[in-house]
């Protein structure tokens, strides 16, 4: 709702030695001229109203009468004062019972008893003009978030639908096959490779539950950081063992860069094999055949810990930068559905970085690959001789 400030119109004042005359003519002069407020001191002291007061003087005898006079003879001495910190709830209630006539014949609006406007029903109208088409604006507003989350519910019940669905059948089909008739006519490693078929779906299957787990627990503000030590190289070579299965399948070749010595990162070192694992991960993922994935860890000059993931692969549109952190986003494009995933990886990423009160950038160009930065404060890090006990994490 709009401030009573917004009902005022700044009308000149006259004077309490101000002649009839002189009103006179300027309401003749102002045919819109709906009232004039008349003050001492700047405070005022009643208010002259157009129609009474023109009706006064064009009488027979009127303007002989009160020309020369002073117009505190025909003012209204005891007008509406509003306050400019009135509720306008208030004074819209106020005008529809007991002023009404306040509402075509004006209404003086002070601020701290100082004469500050008038208000009349031309303003009263461009008020509730003006805050129709703020609260439009805030209806318009809540509609386009409202649309989004729909959209996010539409988007997340198709991409769970397709990534649950593919590896339950999986894990039904093959299952169906061990046990059913027909499985004395298979050789042992034909059952063994169904096996590994289930086990590779159940994995897959239990990433995109526990991905699902953590954005609510962090979306809840009950996720919690479990802190240890752990020499920042040592951890990036188990997390390139981890994904050297993947990569091998497509060739990919991923090498670690660490420039780091004689330094522990204290951080909730699952979580930040998580982060580690999901950058590889998609960089695999997007990265052509026989081509390669960079890990690097290195240390800045203000002490800060740095994670590079790089890779040659589809790279990601400048307008789509921002979009992809969001959860269960993927890039539209080539490479868009191509590949299994949730659209969690990078969201889970950044929630995790700001939980060690990290900085996460994205910096890519489009056919021209990817660099997935994660910054760690230098107060993270800590000399691998004497470690001691401190805090620089908790909830979110």
């Amino acid at each position: 709702m709009p401030s009573v400030k917004y009902l005022a119109t700044f009308i000149t004042p006259a004077q309490e030695d101000n002649t009839c005359a002189e009103i006179y003519d300027r309401f003749m002069a102002e045919p819109d001229l709906i009232a004039v407020p008349v003050v001492a001191s700047d405070k005022p002291i009643g208010l002259l109203k157009r129609t009474e007061f023109l009706v006064k003087l064009a009488d027979r005898f009127g303007r002989p009468l009160y020309e020369k006079r002073p117009v505190t003879v025909l003012m209204d001495a005891a007008p509406l004062l509003v306050d400019l910190t009135a509720d306008v709830q208030d004074l819209y209630r106020q005008l529809a019972t007991s002023n009404q006539a306040a509402v075509h014949e004006g209404f003086i609006i002070v601020d701290k008893e100082k004469y500050f406007g008038v208000g009349t029903a031309v303003t009263l109208l461009q008020a509730n003009i003006r805050s129709t088409e703020e609260r439009m604006k805030e209806l318009q507003k809540a509609k386009l978030v409202a649309e989004a989350a729909a959209r996010t519910k539409s988007q997340f019940l198709a991409t769970m639908s397709h990534e649950l669905r593919t590896p339950l059948n999986s894990i039904i089909g093959f299952s169906d096959l061990i046990i059913g008739d027909k499985l004395q006519v298979f050789q042992s490693n034909q059952v063994l490779n169904y096996v590994e078929d289930i086990r590779n779906s159940g994995q897959h299957l239990l990433q995109v539950i526990n991905g699902i787990l953590d954005m609510s627990k962090i979306e809840s503000g009950n996720f919690e950081l479990r802190e240890d030590y752990e020499d920042p190289c040592v951890l990036a070579e188990q997390v390139v063992r981890m994904m050297s299965s993947v990569a091998a399948k497509k060739s990919i070749a991923v090498t670690i860069e660490c420039t780091v010595k004689g330094m522990d990162v204290y951080a909730d070192l699952q979580v930040l094999r998580q982060i580690l694992l999901n950058l590889l991960s998609n960089a695999v993922k997007f990265s052509p055949h026989h081509s390669q994935v960079v890990l690097k860890i290195e240390e800045t000059a203000t002490g800060q810990l740095v994670f590079t993931v790089s890779d040659k692969g589809c790279g990601i549109p400048e307008e789509s930068l921002q979009e992809v952190l969001k959860p269960f986003t993927q890039v539209d494009g080539v490479f868009a559905r191509q590949h299994e995933g949730t659209g969690l990886g990078l969201s889970l990423v950044v929630a995790f970085v700001e939980a060690h009160s990290g900085m996460f950038e994205l910096i890519s160009k489009q056919g021209q690959g990817t660099d997935a930065i994660v910054t760690l404060p230098s107060e993270r890090t800590i000399s691998a001789a004497a470690p001691t006990l401190h805090s620089c994490g908790g909830m979110i």
